[in-house]
């Protein structure tokens, strides 16, 4: 008659079942790789005999492994965002990426997707840098969401997909644009002092403060007279006003220049 020995640990029982006339060991429980490699079995045998007698034998089951885990990846040290002038190289995150499998079940390669300028480099053991692969500019794109991909070798092969949204943080890299480099006004004479006479507009490709735009008279004079005593320009609107009324026998034609400035 076969049975387990009464010794034999509640896992190997929980796990295993022996028969006990033919000792046929087969498996009842859930076995598990990641949980335990190897079960130890000690069986004991004893004969039928009016003073029975008993022998021992151990078995030794090795548990193989499957490709059962997907692997594992996170994104740790986020440095975002990250400034459009940042240098190619720049590390913007380290990933650790992992599989409870072992062999070739538990070898994983990243990846990301395609078209961003960013790529991956193996830094250490389970760990990938994403780093930048190529200049950036905000102007153009401000914002990337990167998908990193994580496969392992096992056939069928697992994977897993983690995402991080990249945005990327403005400079003042534009300068103030007028829609057209030169405005012809025209206006009657004898106009009351202060009138409006005209507005310019300027945009900014930047961001926020960087695109903050404002005016100022280029100063010049005219004859004897400085420009600042004919017109003015509010700094915030681009607003330009007369600031006295003009006389056509006087001045035919005036001419100046208005300067927009962004934030430094």
């Amino acid at each position: 008659m076969y049975s387990f020995s009464t010794d034999i640990s509640p896992n190997v029982k929980y796990k295993f079942n022996i028969d006990s006339v033919t000792g046929q060991i087969t498996v009842k429980g859930y076995i598990d790789f990641e949980e335990c490699k190897s079960y130890e079995i000690l069986i004991e045998g004893i004969d039928k005999g009016q003073l029975p007698l008993s022998g021992h034998c151990r078995v030794i089951v090795e548990v193989e492994d499957i490709n059962d885990n997907i692997p594992e990846l996170e994104f740790k040290s986020l440095s975002l965002p990250i400034r459009e002038n940042a240098p190619v190289g720049t590390v913007i995150a380290l990933i650790s990426v992992s599989d409870r499998d072992t062999g070739v079940n538990g070898q994983v390669t990243c990846s990301l997707t395609n078209h961003v300028p960013f790529k991956l480099v193996s830094t250490f053991k389970n760990y990938y840098s994403l780093v930048l692969d190529s200049a950036l500019d905000r102007e153009i794109t401000a914002d990337y969401k990167v998908v990193v991909t994580a496969r392992d070798r096992g056939s069928p092969s697992l994977s897993a997909t983690a995402s991080v949204s990249v945005e990327v943080a403005d400079v003042n890299d534009n300068a103030p644009t007028f829609a057209q480099p030169e405005y012809t006004v025209f206006v009657r004479e004898n106009n009351p002092p202060g009138a409006h006479i005209f507005t310019v507009s300027a945009v900014d490709a930047d961001a926020q403060e960087n695109a903050l735009v404002s005016y100022s008279l280029v100063e010049r004079r005219i004859g004897e007279r400085l420009l600042s005593s004919y017109v003015s320009v509010h700094a915030e609107s681009g607003k330009v006003f007369a600031l006295q009324p003009l006389d056509h026998e006087e001045l035919e034609l005036l001419q100046f220049q208005v300067s927009a400035r962004d934030a430094e």
